[in-house]
């Protein structure tokens, strides 16, 4: 009998599900990798410092990836001529944005190595199939996994604490690089060229909501409320230990790897315009937005566009003071707007999909395995690997490679599963069986 159960435990096919920015996916490519279990995969969870090597050691059955360009190219074709299964479960995404679009699918990624990509919406997925060589059968709209997150919080507890979102990773890069870096590969002449006017233009723009949100937590402090504060995933988070120096113990620095836990310790949300609203919008969480406050303003059609549309959602006030007037409120309640939750539902397939994670891991397992018996039992190594190199990037982060990846870095944006484990709170997602 336990013969059969390690030869069934053997011939398991084996999914790597990539983690790319930890803060930002940990959480819902944990939920993917649970129902790919449920399915009968063995899943391992790994990182920027781990799927390339992995992948030049064994061949998985399956390899879900975050981004059309994760990986080399060259990568991804010897993974796929071993039999790997190759998807894209994308974690950026946007609407009604050729631009953005064309960059994520530029000429020199070969979509052809996919066996599929999940997209969130019904014009991306339109705009996939017209725009690529990819077919309509491998390309898949199921929303965002991280709806799965949302669908699964518990019911909202009043906490009394006021949550900020950070969005100063143009500031504040979560691997230190000096502003010199950028700026000299930079022609700050050449106004045409859309990423330089963006990089000028948004770093005026986070100086100025850094400044108005530091204004506001002194306010908020001395009414009385605790706040706690949410850096972006994209920022180095020991900087905000200059915050709590400045603004004492009244400040928390979030620690959550995941803005829904986050979102469940606060009334309201507060901060410069972000994406993030999304989730607190479909939360039910009020939001108070620096949107109508800030005097400095993208001047590209499609972004400015985008934030206005994503600030309809949340209360504008026009200066700090305001603000502070909403968020001492107790009974302060979400603002709705049925045109925005018509935007999200088309940008998110929230009616049709719900539950993405289980769509995507449908999907992902109705294929049949492509790999030999024997690769499949070599596959028994992948788990023993992943720890070595985890150990490996550990040692090195403390040693002699802590000035390439320094251990804050590797904690905060890679995963490593020395390091990463689930949370009680992820754990409470997963309904017990």
């Amino acid at each position: 009998m336990l013969q059969k159960q390690e030869s069934i435990s053997s011939t398991r096919p084996l999914a790597l599900v990539h983690v790319d920015t930890l803060r930002r996916e940990y959480t819902s490519a944990w939920l993917l990798g649970q129902e790919l279990s449920q399915r009968g995969f063995r899943v391992l969870l790994t990182s920027r410092l781990s799927t390339g090597l992995l992948l030049k050691l064994l061949a998985p059955d399956v390899l879900v990836l975050t981004h059309t360009f994760t990986l080399p190219n060259e990568i991804k074709r010897k993974a796929r001529a071993r039999g790997t299964r190759i998807y894209v479960n994308i974690v950026e995404e946007v609407m009604e944005d050729e631009t953005y679009m064309g960059i994520m699918y530029r000429p020199d990624v070969e979509v052809e190595n996919f066996d599929g990509i999940f997209t969130w919406s019904e014009w991306a997925r339109d705009w996939v199939i017209r725009n690529t060589r990819l077919g309509a059968d491998r390309v898949h709209c199921v929303g965002s996994i991280r709806n799965s997150v949302l669908k699964r919080l518990p019911p909202h507890q009043k906490t009394g604490v006021v949550g900020l979102l950070s969005r100063f990773e143009s500031l504040n890069t979560w691997d230190r690089r000096h502003p010199f870096i950028d700026l000299m590969g930079i022609d700050a002449e050449d106004t045409s060229n859309i990423d330089t006017r963006y990089y000028f233009e948004k770093k005026l723009i986070d100086a100025e909501a850094f400044s108005l949100t530091c204004k506001l937590i002194r306010q908020l402090i001395a009414a009385g409320k605790k706040v706690v504060i949410r850096p972006h995933p994209n920022e180095f988070k020991d900087s905000y230990h200059l915050l709590e120096t400045e603004f004492g113990s009244q400040l928390l620095i979030d620690e959550s790897r995941d803005i829904c836990e986050f979102l469940a310790g606060v009334d309201v949300v507060l901060g410069p315009v972000s994406s993030a609203y999304t989730e607190a919008y479909i939360a039910g969480i009020p939001i108070v937005s620096l949107h109508g406050m800030q005097r400095y303003r993208y001047q590209d059609r499609e972004v400015y566009e985008s934030l206005d549309r994503l600030s309809v959602g949340a209360y504008q006030p026009k200066n700090v003071a305001e603000s502070v007037r909403l968020c001492l409120q107790p009974d302060l309640v979400p603002k709705r707007s049925p045109e925005l939750e018509q935007y999200l539902d088309a940008f998110y397939s929230l009616g049709q999909h719900p539950d993405p994670v289980s769509d995507v891991a449908d999907v992902i397992a109705r294929e049949e395995s492509r790999l030999s018996l024997l690769t499949r039992k070599s596959n028994l190594l992948a788990a023993p690997l992943r720890l070595a190199i985890d150990i490996l990037r550990l040692i090195q982060a403390l040693t002699f490679g802590r000035k390439k990846v320094p251990f804050s870095v590797l904690r905060q944006y890679h995963f490593n599963a020395l390091l990463h484990e689930p949370s009680d709170f992820m754990k409470r997602l997963v309904p017990k069986s």
